[in-house]
């Protein structure tokens, strides 16, 4: 059978059949030539679990043990796969039915596992996947394998700054301790004997006892006279190591000088010598430390004595204090700490905006694109433990082209305009970034824009929008919007100037969908489906409930407004308004269809479609009985005057009133038809009355009232009050012959007034 060896590290040699050179193996197993080979990048995880099936934790000094993988492709397409803890290949398969040379191999990291592909060189190729931790083991973490490489090499693999993403270490990491070169010797002895001609002097004078020359614990000639020499049969010399001990005797010792001890330096001229010295320094550096902690241990009970005599109790009580004042405010911390869940996902991406795109593929324009990943790692020249990072980068069409980091940290949300973008991390601050003005976003670069803005809860949500101040200003407004784990939102103008425009609380919106559908305040708050400001300034916000699933069979309810529900803020009063759900679903014109496009798509419109579904999990059921009642005489659909046109009647209402909030003069103007309608249908003279007198004015008697039935103005949301009672009201009250003297009489009023 074809050998397949590996060379060694130490001495570049290779393992035979009589003798094993250490870090090289031969893998014995091809019955053709050996062609090619590819190690696996990945390392496997060679630590022996214990008997609760847990892997034993490692200290950051100790290099986990490990496992390696190498793929053999040989001249007649078979491949296998090796492992340095087996013996054996531990996998082996024909690539080619016609037996045909494989070209190359190549290792890849899947999700679910590991890919191997082999080329062939009949053009070929054959990819083959393997389940980890089934087929191959459990594979080493990134931070162990980043401690192999550190450990056992002197690599650091997450440095990306030159040297092809590997740097090599220096100092305390620098793997091997000992001398290994007769330059670093000589470079070391003359800066040691340089030190000792200065502590030659300063030590001249002091006591014996305390002297670091007068610590040598032994000379050579004594310690070689106890060691025992031996020959073994093959040659080989073997001597037995002699324990070195301090002697107690210090007189006897002989006295080192600082001049003999710069002499005695001077005389090192082989490697024993060089290790005799390093003997001396660390017994002195421990006979100094030794003594130290006995003085400073026999002084204390020194004072406490002195302590006691003056009658003077020791401070123990303001101690408490401080651990119970510690107490309590843990506890209020914890009290007050974040309600609102935020995101946990790994992975945040947000498309910059580009115009001109400066990529394009297949024909289509390619926009940069900002990620933002989550890791466990040890910070680029760190030693410590592994902490949470922020890797940020900025790719365009497969290829990176910034990054940056964040440590001590996740992030929990992402958003971007034009020229900003903005990161929103758990330990509750804004990261805010820019780029040209310019060029914007195409130059795929990024800078940080502002200090770390801290708001002090985990980031939930994240908005930006941008707009521009005037048609001829070439400068752009931008506002950030922002909500915190404890429920507190703000609406900040980032450019052209850094500023608070309103703030306020979602609690308040979510406390009552939970009152409204469990009656206690104890239960879970809704979820933040959607918050949002629109063009013409209102803040829009969407909550929605998560036990929409079954439970033994049973449909879970959300009290009579469903399971989704829209809110506007009212910044006068800080207050939320609701304008979406689904209590109204009895109502005539309630659909749980998308709204017909007939109909004006306003912002209304939209909520109202967003909220559709939730009415699935109302506590409200239409009954379908009563429907086909009412439907079975289409021409006296509202003759019943009762629960279920009050319904109707009242879910016009709520919709006129909603899109006056929402400032939609479209949906107001629709709603008013149905409006008008209803109350046609049912005859109701009085209230069309009441109507008609609203809008003429003849009631008004407040010019700059908020409400549109006191106010006396013209127009409502642009609509002419006059226009909208002869194009809207007039034309619908006369599809009711009974209503006809009504309708000629506010006619004649319009002509007058118009």
């Amino acid at each position: 059978k074809h050998v397949a060896s590996t060379i060694s590290r130490e001495g570049w040699s290779v393992s035979s059949a009589k003798t094993a050179a250490a870090g090289a193996a031969t893998l014995v197993g091809h019955k053709q030539p050996v062609v090619v080979s590819r190690h696996c990048p990945c390392l496997i995880d060679a630590r022996k679990r214990d008997q609760n099936g847990k892997m034993p934790q490692l200290d950051e000094d100790d290099m986990p043990e490990y496992a390696t993988l190498v793929a053999l492709g040989d001249k007649r397409g078979f491949v296998t796969v090796w492992s340095t803890k087996k013996s054996k290949p531990i996998f082996k398969i024909q690539c080619s039915e016609s037996r045909c040379t494989v070209t190359d191999l190549a290792w890849g990291k899947l999700d679910s596992g590991m890919l191997l592909m082999a080329t062939l060189l009949d053009g070929q190729i054959v990819a083959m996947r393997f389940a980890v931790p089934r087929e191959l083991g459990t594979l080493l973490g990134d931070s162990s394998q980043n401690r192999v490489f550190q450990m056992r090499y002197g690599i650091d693999l997450e440095d990306d700054t030159g040297l092809g993403g590997r740097r090599v270490f220096v100092g305390d990491h620098s793997g091997p301790k000992l001398i290994e070169n007769a330059l670093q010797f000589a470079l070391e002895d003359e800066d040691d004997g340089d030190d000792d001609a200065m502590e030659g002097s300063a030590n001249q004078n002091v006591d014996t006892d305390t002297s670091p020359s007068a610590l040598v614990p032994t000379t050579p000639k004594i310690l070689k006279a106890q060691q025992s020499e031996s020959v073994s049969k093959g040659g080989k010399k073997r001597i037995r190591p002699v324990l070195m001990s301090m002697d107690a005797d210090v007189d006897k010792r002989p006295k080192v000088n600082g001049d003999s001890a710069k002499k005695e330096k001077k005389k090192l001229e082989t490697v024993d010598d060089a290790l005799e010295a390093a003997v001396k320094v660390a017994s002195a550096a421990e006979e100094i430390a030794v003594s130290s902690a006995k003085k400073q241990s026999a002084k204390q009970p020194t004072d406490t004595t002195r302590e006691k005599s003056q009658g003077e109790k020791p401070q123990l009580q303001p101690v408490a204090l401080n651990q119970e004042r510690e107490k309590s405010f843990s506890a209020s911390h914890n009290l007050s700490f974040a309600q609102i869940p935020h995101s946990t996902n790994r992975f945040h991406s947000v498309e910059l905006p580009c115009t001109p795109p400066t990529s394009e593929e297949n024909g289509k324009a390619v926009l940069p694109v900002a990620e933002c990943g989550n890791v466990n790692k040890v910070p680029k020249g760190s030693s410590g433990s592994s902490v949470q990072c922020v890797s940020l980068s900025i790719s365009q069409a497969g290829r990176v082209r910034w990054r940056d980091e964040i440590v001590g940290t996740s992030c929990s949300t992402l958003a971007a305009t034009s020229n900003m973008m903005a990161i929103g991390t758990v330990d509750g601050t804004i990261y805010l970034y820019g780029t040209s003005v310019s060029t914007g976003w195409s130059t795929g670069i990024a800078f940080r824009s502002h200090p770390p803005v801290i708001i002090g809860q985990p980031i939930v949500s994240l908005e930006m929008k941008e707009s521009k101040t005037s048609e001829t200003d070439t400068m752009s407004k931008t506002e950030m919007l922002i909500v915190s784990a404890d429920g507190k939102f703000g609406v900040y103008e980032v450019t052209p100037r850094f500023r608070l425009l309103y703030k306020g609380t979602i609690l308040p919106a979510m406390t009552h969908m939970v009152l409204t559908s469990m009656g206690t305040s104890d239960a879970p708050l809704p979820k933040l489906a959607k918050l949002q400001t629109t063009e013409s300034g209102h803040l829009l916000m969407i909550l929605h409930f998560q036990n929409t699933a079954q439970q033994n069979g049973v449909q879970p309810r959300s009290g009579p407004g469903g399971a989704l529900q829209a809110f506007v803020y009212n910044k006068d009063m800080e207050l939320w308004q609701r304008i979406s759900d689904s209590r109204f679903i009895l109502s005539d014109f309630y659909s749980t269809l998308p709204t017909p496009k007939a109909t004006p798509r306003g912002v209304l419109a939209k909520m109202d479609d967003s909220v559709r579904h939730g009415a699935i999990f109302s506590t409200i059921k239409p009954s379908k009985r009563g429907r086909s009642i009412s439907d079975s005489d289409s021409s006296n659909m509202y003759a019943d005057a009762g629960i279920g046109a009050a319904v109707t009647r009242s879910h016009c209402e709520d919709r006129l009133a909603c899109a006056l909030a929402l400032g939609s003069a479209a949906e107001f103007q629709h709603w008013l038809q149905l409006y008008v309608r209803t109350l046609s249908s049912l005859g109701n003279e009085n209230q069309l009355r009441l109507l008609t007198d609203l809008l003429l004015g003849s009631l008004a008697n407040a010019e700059t009232s908020s409400c549109w039935w006191l106010s006396s103005a013209p127009e409502i949301l642009g609509l002419k009050r006059l226009t909208l009672v002869r194009k809207t009201i007039i034309p619908e009250m006369s599809k009711n012959r009974a209503l006809q003297r009504l309708t000629n009489e506010t006619m004649l009023e319009v002509d007058a007034l118009g």
